[in-house]
């Protein structure tokens, strides 16, 4: 599986969003625990995450209809670039009365990872070929698990003994190195050339993705499985939600913690997403005799 770092452009990719991702979770540490010194409200904390997940909601299933009709890598470099300065925003937080920028960071940096999730997910296919597409998936599932153990830790470190400016100026370089990875990649030549939303009127651009919107919700609901999964990770994201959102209030009022303990909170459940990976490969093998237990991303 390791031999798919030898395609330059995938190794650039994997390379550029391992390091992003570490930076999410050390300000995804960082930032709630922030918040709530500066307040020392639970209420005031739980908006930042209201706030971050209303793009989710909204914009989910609208963004990827877009990113069909734009150029994946430009989309990306772009979104990158915009999220190293609405990360920077942070800076200028000092106090309670600086609340409101943490709001409009966390909205408008999620509103626009919303566009570029889908377009890594898209041109992921694009730079491997089909027979490694499933390797190039179970890696990015390794870089999922490896970058919330080393991110959760890190992040509590930095806050506990650099403080906050640490942590933001640390997520907005590793957006910073994810464009300059993505600048590097070459994407390869296409004989059908990519439908964009600037070749056509912009009447029409919108008519067509809302009509692409509405097969999208059309198709989830007609299918019962797919509609009975939509329903049961939506129930379980608000359950985690409400999980996430008193953990800093626990950890500093009931633990007498600070960030660095929730860093270690977060981490353990990293070791238990690796845990369940060894789990379930170790479950198929012994399905097939004569195969020796191994991880699942070698």
């Amino acid at each position: 599986m390791l031999k798919i770092f030898r395609q330059r452009n995938f190794s650039l990719l994997w390379v550029g969003q391992f390091i992003s991702i570490i930076g999410d979770w050390v300000l995804f540490i960082a930032l709630p625990f922030y918040t709530y010194s500066l307040t020392g409200s639970v209420l005031a904390t739980g908006v930042m995450f209201i706030v971050s997940t209303l793009p989710r909601l909204v914009l989910g299933s609208l963004a990827g209809v877009y990113v069909d009709r734009w150029d994946r890598k430009r989309l990306m470099i772009m979104a990158d670039l915009l999220r190293v300065l609405l990360i920077l925003m942070l800076l200028f937080v000092r106090s309670r009365d600086g609340l409101w920028l943490i709001y409009v960071s966390a909205f408008l940096e999620s509103t626009v990872s919303q566009f570029f999730n889908p377009a890594k997910s898209a041109i992921i296919p694009l730079l491997v070929g089909e027979k490694d597409l499933l390797a190039a998936n179970s890696l990015n599932g390794l870089s999922d698990a490896l970058t919330r153990l080393l991110g959760s830790a890190l992040g509590g470190v930095l806050m506990g003994w650099l403080g906050f400016s640490s942590v933001v100026l640390l997520d907005a370089g590793s957006f910073l190195f994810s464009a300059l990875m993505i600048i590097l990649i070459v994407m390869p030549i296409r004989p059908v050339l990519q439908t964009t939303v600037a070749d056509a009127p912009a009447a029409e651009g919108f008519l067509g993705v809302w009509r692409d919107w509405v097969a999208g919700l059309k198709l989830v609901k007609g299918e019962h499985l797919q509609l009975m999964l939509f329903i049961v990770l939506g129930v379980a994201f608000l359950g985690d939600s409400m999980i996430t959102v008193l953990i800093v209030p626990l950890v500093k009022v009931l633990m007498g913690g600070g960030a660095q303990l929730l860093g270690w909170l977060m981490m353990a459940q990293g070791v238990g997403g690796l845990l369940e990976a060894y789990w379930s490969d170790n479950s198929e093998n012994a399905s097939h005799p004569g195969e020796s237990p191994r991880w699942g991303w070698f």
